[in-house]
């Protein structure tokens, strides 16, 4: 039975145990064609060893027999590198593998006996497959039809060889639910004829090659019709059901958005009734980030590991009764301990709710979903200054916030009735490890990633700016510094919030079809705040003037859309089972730099007697530390984006006729 085959049925139970260098090989190859062993992992004989239960010497034998198969490079007292690969080596195993196809392939004119009821058998099977939606176990019998053709030549070494290099093509670019598209299989009484009529076939008669005519018929789209030919046959659906189903998501974060910024409207409120200074009112706000910051990458974890439907649930739970502590809290303490309750809540929804977008939408959405949920938190934000503002001086502390909480119990209702973590047949592959050995995994291989890391300070730089002006000091800065009324001040929050949600329009929009311009709008929107800043603070006369306040206002606007990018960075760099994981420490980025602004900020005031001037200097100071690491980041994170793509296209290379 040749390797294709035992790669097809999998793992057949045999009477006789095999010997513990061929577990170990086993092992070690799987993890690494299926990605669980990352370019870059530097594997121990130890760890091996207690993996699979045997002693170091067989894993030193199965370490030899991989690093001649170029998957791995022994390094002796250290262990084995999983070799990481460039684009030019891929492009050399699809160049040597089509060499070795094209050649059997010519062997195969006239076809041996038995050869062409075998393709038939696997095409009928691939094409069951595909019907009832396998498209994992339709291309492992795309691959064992390939491995047909060529051991039909009886060429041994051929055979190994190419099995050594589809092995190394599916570790550089292989995708889980997901089948390249290809037009329908040719039929393989075809080969009978001429082998020179055949290869013209293949050629295109003298002409550049051109994939043959034997791919596949794809399922019908979403609406019965083919898919669209810019969707991957693996891809979630998309259409009105996702819309519904992740409108259920977002609204638990809309709902969490109000929350988390309804201190920023009752903040003068809040020191009067608590009795604080500026340091400790900030004291809320940095506590509150502290918690969400901290918990961005367990949050990814739970994700990855849970589902959003309970993590999503678990949110509204503890947001709606951190709201609700704050609506009662006598004292300052109890209202710092409801504040970090909701916290923990707000912290697990965004990351949930971009991973609820990613199982229901194609991936060519993903710049879009992410901004549209950026824009509903904005309308979150647009209702804490509007609506909670006025409740707040009308009707008073305890019910403005006590009635708030009613919402929380309601988006807790609509998620356990209606949402779903995922479509019908796009079952996520379930995972194989747990422990803190997996958690820890998953943490490094994302960080990893340069993508990852840029994804980060890209988040890092943009975010922070918006968020400490409308969490917190943006109330007290427009009304003590620039002489403002309360209800103008509100209006140019409201300005901010509008702002955001006409920005992230267009630059979702910008991302979606231009990926080039991710950097440019960052660095763009970075340098335009820092310029506003500045000159708001430092304008000479006692006041900056309106239009210069409008201007800052709308520009601020930007930065919620900007720190969206940081997203777009993460989430190609890594696999799906991990970008739950990614989103956190991403996301970590940007509330980690607000929590450090606010705690500056309100230290500076008291420091200076309220001298707004120098305290919100501070934001040039994180600016600063930002585009350094992203300048410092960049080009590695497009080089390996460059080669992630050249591996996703590899499987798409089919075999001359």
């Amino acid at each position: 039975m040749g390797t294709c085959c035992i790669y097809a049925v999998g793992m057949t139970l045999a009477v006789k145990q095999p010997p513990a260098a061929d577990r170990v090989y086993s092992h070690v190859k799987q993890g690494v064609l299926e990605r669980r062993y990352e370019g870059g992992t530097l594997l121990t004989e130890g760890e091996l060893a207690e993996a699979v239960g045997v002693s170091r010497t067989p894993v030193r034998e199965a370490l030899l027999r991989l690093e001649a198969e170029g998957l791995i490079r022994l390094y002796p007292k250290k262990g084995a590198l999983v070799l990481p690969v460039s684009a030019q080596e891929i492009a050399d195993v699809v160049e040597t593998r089509l060499l070795v196809e094209e050649h059997a392939a010519r062997k195969a004119v006239p076809a041996p006996p038995g050869l062409i009821e075998r393709l038939e058998e696997l095409l009928a099977r691939q094409k069951k497959q595909a019907a009832a939606g396998d498209l994992a176990g339709a291309a492992v019998t795309d691959r064992c039809f390939h491995a047909e053709i060529v051991r039909s030549g009886g060429n041994e070494i051929l055979s190994r060889l190419y099995d050594q290099l589809r092995d190394r093509q599916t570790a550089h670019g292989r995708r889980r639910h997901a089948l390249p598209p290809r037009p329908d299989r040719q039929d393989p009484r075809r080969a009978r004829g001429d082998p020179r009529r055949a290869a013209r076939r293949g050629r295109g008669g003298g002409r550049r090659a051109r994939p043959p005519a034997h791919r596949l018929v794809l399922p019908p789209g979403p609406g019965g019709g083919p898919m669209s030919a810019t969707a991957m046959p693996g891809d979630p659906p998309g259409g009105r059901r996702a819309l519904a189903v992740w409108g259920i998501g977002v609204s638990v974060y809309f709902v969490a958005v109000i929350f988390r910024t309804s201190l920023g409207v009752a903040g003068l409120d809040a020191a009067d009734r608590f009795h604080v200074n500026a340091s400790a009112l900030s004291t809320f706000s940095i506590l509150q980030l502290l918690v969400y910051a901290g918990m961005q990458i367990p949050v990814g974890l739970l994700v990855d590991r849970l589902g959003t439907k309970k993590v999503l649930a678990l949110g509204a739970v503890l947001f709606t009764a951190g709201q609700l502590g704050f609506a009662f809290s006598p004292s300052y303490g109890m209202a710092l301990a409801s504040r970090a309750l909701l916290g923990c809540g707000d912290a697990l929804t965004f990351i949930s709710v971009l991973r609820l977008g990613s199982r229901w939408f194609p991936a060519r959405r993903g710049p879009m979903v992410a901004q549209f949920a950026g824009l509903v938190g904005m309308a979150g934000n647009l209702v804490s200054t509007l609506v909670l503002a006025r409740l707040l001086h009308g009707i008073g502390w305890t019910p403005a916030f006590a009635g708030s909480a009613v919402a929380g119990a309601v988006v807790f209702v609509l998620v356990l009735l209606f949402l779903k973590d995922h479509p019908e047949g796009h079952e996520p592959e379930p995972l194989p490890h747990q422990g803190a050995a997996y958690v820890r995994r998953q943490i490094a291989a994302s960080w990893r990633e340069p993508g990852t890391r840029l994804g980060l300070w890209v988040h890092f730089t943009t975010q922070f700016p918006a968020m400490v002006f409308l969490l917190l000091w943006g109330l007290p800065f427009l009304v003590e510094a620039q002489g403002l009324s309360r209800a103008t001040a509100g209006e140019l929050l409201t300005l901010v919030v509008l702002s955001n949600m006409v920005v992230g329009l267009v630059y979702g929009q910008i991302v979606a079809r231009h990926h080039g311009a991710r950097l440019p709008l960052a660095l763009g929107t970075v340098g335009t705040t820092a310029a506003l800043w500045a000159a708001t603070l430092a304008y000479p006369g006692a006041h900056a003037p309106m239009w210069l306040l409008i201007a800052l206002c709308t520009v601020l606007g930007a930065c919620g859309p900007a720190s969206m990018i940081g997203f777009d960075f993460a989430r190609p760099a890594n696999p799906p089972e991990r970008q739950g994981t990614a989103s956190g420490i991403t996301n970590m980025g940007g509330f980690v730099a607000s929590m450090t602004t606010l705690f500056a900020v309100g230290v500076l005031l008291d420091a200076t007697g309220d001298d707004y001037s120098v305290a919100f200097s501070a934001v040039f100071a994180l600016q600063a530390l930002g585009v350094s690491q992203i300048l410092r980041l960049r080009r590695r994170a497009a080089r390996r984006e460059r080669e992630r793509l050249v591996a996703s296209r590899v499987e798409t290379v089919h075999v001359p006729a």
